[in-house]
């Protein structure tokens, strides 16, 4: 199985050479939710489908943007039911409620579950089918209605990726769409719709987007482009991710937070992300449990799980923050990355175990849908033994 899995990956990076992944066309600075007019226009959008989260309505966070869109002459409609973790129905009644008004285009306002809801909701209306046969790689294939993203955190990078992730309640999955066509035309970054957010949130959207430049970075599916993207993204966490926590107000930090999400999308979307995440959507599926805070909870004990195969990069991105003195050896970089993952977690007050969330009668099933979602599409560094899952489900759930 592993040999097969090694086989699949190389083809996958074969190609990938042939495949181009498009980029959005990106906008960034204060106030750029004005863009959302300037692309309707350009495009001759004159009915809108807004897919967002009750939250953000209830906060009137939209209410800005709607008023421009009214005093365009633009209709808007709003999908406001996106869950946590977006669920299959949730899809469904976005996809439906863009064909009952008629729309011309989709604007995923939110965290990465609206922005998911709503490149999966393009999908369904693009391809036609049901969402559980999207499940996997190239299956929408066609081209769905224009898109926007307009990310409110900065973690998951969904504005600039190919995939959707989506859950089913019913068998407890939770499972990736991945298809070049849904990265989005258009992605508006305006950090002043991340303002003031909760410093749990920022905490957790920030160490998401940490665990893609690290996991992306970690499988042998590189290349220079996603390297540099990956660098790029943890310079800026580096730089911004403590500040924003404590100063949530800061326009400078939530401006960096927010790039280096969408760089860290770019780097996985290409390179795939690992363990980290096969673990966290195991917990998402059963649990509903957020996305962003189970990778930061889950990093340390997957870097610790790979051993000596990852010193080499863990020394490189050491090398990237300069951690420590371009001579030290090896190890000694690789351990100084580690600890800096670690000072990041205390800083933003993250626990690094899940007490009383992970049933033991799950561990066995949850197990097995890893290492349905590991192998054979995710180049990890090294394949981890149901052994060695159980005991990081045991200590992550402390029984």
């Amino acid at each position: 199985m592993m040999i097969y899995a090694r086989v699949v990956q190389s083809f996958m990076r074969g190609v990938a050479k042939i495949i181009t992944i498009p980029q959005p066309q990106l906008y960034v600075g204060s106030k750029m939710f004005h863009k959302v007019i300037d692309v309707a226009q350009y495009h001759g959008v004159k009915r809108l489908l807004v897919v967002t989260d009750q939250n953000l309505v209830q906060l009137k966070l939209l209410d800005p943007l709607l008023v421009l869109l009214k005093q365009n002459q633009i209709e808007y409609f709003i999908y406001q039911d996106t869950q946590v973790n977006p669920t299959i129905t949730n899809l469904e009644e976005a996809k439906t409620s863009y064909l009952k008004h008629q729309c011309q285009a989709i604007l995923g306002i939110g965290g990465g579950s609206p922005m998911d809801c709503a490149k999966g909701a393009a999908a369904l209306i693009a391809s036609g089918k049901k969402v559980p046969s999207l499940k996997g790689l190239l299956k929408v294939r066609k081209k769905p209605p224009l898109m926007m993203m307009m990310p409110t955190t900065a973690g998951t990078g969904s504005e600039g990726t190919v995939a959707v992730v989506v859950s089913n309640p019913k068998t407890k999955e939770k499972y990736a769409i991945s298809d070049p066509v849904l990265v989005p035309q258009y992605a508006i970054l305006d950090a002043a719709l991340t303002m003031g957010l909760p410093s749990h949130i920022t905490a957790s959207t920030g160490m998401d987007a940490m665990t893609h430049a690290i996991e992306a970075t970690l499988g042998n599916s590189n290349t220079t482009f996603t390297l540099n993207e990956s660098k790029l993204a943890l310079t800026l966490i580096h730089q911004h991710l403590i500040q924003a926590f404590h100063q949530p107000n800061d326009m400078k930090a939530r401006e960096g937070m927010l790039l280096a999400s969408y760089h860290a999308g770019l780097a996985f979307t290409r390179a795939y992300v690992g363990y980290v995440h096969g673990i966290a959507h195991t917990l998402g599926g059963f649990y509903q449990f957020p996305h962003g805070l189970a990778n930061a909870i889950i990093l340390p004990h997957i870097l610790e799980a790979y051993g000596k195969s990852i010193h080499p990069k863990l020394a490189m991105m050491s090398d990237w923050l300069n951690l420590t003195s371009e001579h030290a050896p090896e190890l000694v970089k690789a351990k100084a990355f580690k600890e800096w993952v670690q000072s990041h977690l205390k800083q933003l007050k993250i626990e690094n175990t899940l007490v009383g969330v992970i049933q033991k009668d799950d561990i066995p099933h949850m197990i097995q849908r890893v290492k349905e979602e590991v192998i054979p599409l995710y180049p990890v560094p090294t394949y981890l033994t149901t052994q060695v899952l159980q005991q990081i489900y045991v200590t992550l759930g402390g029984i």
